[in-house]
């Protein structure tokens, strides 16, 4: 039997709990099929929330649909020198904001029906916003030297004892630099090049620990990035909306391959959909690749907003 096309009326009895679909056929004939009034609404969601290329949900969720800000503050050590003297005690000056709009897009789609999923990743993009800041990413600011911290105990750690002697007098010297002076766009976005970042790159095929950045920057090589928040996989809610928008897999693995136990689990949403049931849960569980975990979320009765677990 070819059916041509549907047309659907909804009819509330005395009992309010049924709805009419009726079917035409090739040769004008038709016939009605009766179903209960939350499968009729439930299959109207599912139509409606589910991801496809087609749905309501879609679009929502491949560009950022409402402007997004990032407000970063920075602390100025204004007295580095007079604190590793012991003289004084370390002063940080507040700094900022700086805002910036974030805007975040799902690219290099890929669709799984065979089990109900979509591979993606994700750019996103910043864009400094001078009138709502208060200072210039020209700004200088004195803080900790990050890389001496840290870098430089990785490599005591892992340089072979036969070159120690040789690096080691180049560590104590870089180590000793425990503050730097930096723009606000070197800190933020441009980077700056260290010695002990040199140096690691020179000997990455010995002490085989990978750093994959030749500058430090707490967004260096993020701006407009495809490929640095990985690659999701995540269910697009066509079998069931209980499992919309979950990650099942990032990077290709269901663990981050960084913690243990349940922290190193790849599951919860993203934060853009989530599972229909979610508004009932007493937690939401989202997942951040930025931490490389899960982190739940409590919600409590009374209170608004969502409380860390």
């Amino acid at each position: 039997m070819k059916i041509e096309n549907i047309e659907q009326d909804l009819k509330v009895n005395d009992l309010g709990k049924r709805h009419r679909k009726t079917i035409k056929r090739s040769d004008n004939s038709s016939f009605a099929v009766i179903e209960p009034m939350q499968l009729f609404l439930e299959r109207q969601l599912r139509d409606e929330l589910q991801l496809t290329n087609t749905s309501r949900s879609f679009n929502l969720w491949k560009e950022t649909p409402i402007p997004m800000y990032l407000e970063v503050y920075m602390f100025n050590w204004t007295n580095p020198q007079e604190t590793l003297n012991g003289k004084e005690k370390p002063n940080f000056v507040e700094m900022g904001p700086y805002t910036f709009t974030e805007h975040h897009s799902k690219v290099n789609l890929r669709w799984n029906n065979e089990n109900d999923s979509i591979t993606f990743n994700q750019v996103r993009k910043w864009h400094f916003v001078p009138e709502q800041s208060n200072g210039s990413l020209s700004d200088r600011v004195t803080n900790v030297n990050v890389i001496a911290v840290t870098v430089g105990n990785i490599l005591k750690r892992n340089v072979p004892k036969v070159l120690l002697p040789f690096v080691q007098p180049v560590l104590d010297k870089e180590e000793s630099k425990v503050y730097v002076t930096k723009t606000v766009q070197e800190l933020m976005f441009d980077g700056y090049s260290d010695n002990l970042l040199t140096i690691f790159q020179k000997l990455k095929n010995i002490i085989k620990i990978k750093i994959p950045f030749d500058k430090f920057g707490w967004f260096y090589q993020r701006n407009n990035s495809a490929t640095y928040d990985g690659t999701f996989n995540m269910n697009t809610g066509a079998a069931t909306l209980h499992d919309l928008g979950n990650i099942q897999r990032w990077n290709f693995r269901d663990n981050g391959n960084v913690y243990t136990g349940q922290c190193d689990l790849v599951h919860g949403s993203t934060g853009e959909l989530w599972p229909s049931n979610s508004g009932s849960q007493n937690q939401i569980t989202i997942f951040a690749s930025d931490m490389c975990r899960l982190t739940d979320k409590h919600l409590h009765a009374g209170k608004q907003g969502l409380m860390s677990g």
